[in-house]
């Protein structure tokens, strides 16, 4: 399986918030950042951070069929990806976003992340 592939099953593990099957795309000493972190955070974290974000936004959905942009390294050990993300607060908010996710993975999984939300509207899928 491509390192593509692999990143399009975390994402899906996401959007069917299989949470077990979205941890298990990871490394058990994985470092992650978003937007403007200064320091890394760990697996535990990551997970505590995006269940708290998809209890707010319960209809997230990050839409990859298809990406805007989804590529990989020749040496297969780094993807990006680009996508628009949607979903509804549960105060009523609407998110229309882009989500870049830059991954660098050893043994098939993700060891680090970085992710980039440009919340400047953008249009709905």
């Amino acid at each position: 399986m491509s390192l593509s592939d692999k990143m399009r099953a975390v994402d899906v593990a996401w959007n069917e918030r299989r949470w077990d099957d979205y941890r298990a795309h990871f490394a058990p000493d994985f470092r992650g950042w978003m937007d403007a972190d200064t320091a890394p955070h760990d697996l535990e974290e990551h997970l505590r951070r995006g269940q708290a974000f998809c209890l707010e936004y319960p209809d997230n959905l990050i839409h990859i069929d298809p990406y805007l942009q989804l590529f990989s390294d020749a040496a297969e050990t780094r993807t990006c990806s680009v996508a628009l993300t949607t979903g509804i607060s549960l105060a009523g908010e609407k998110l229309s976003a882009l989500l870049g996710v830059v991954c660098t993975w050893r043994d098939g999984r993700i060891c680090e992340q970085r992710e980039f939300i440009a919340t400047k509207p953008f249009p709905s899928a």
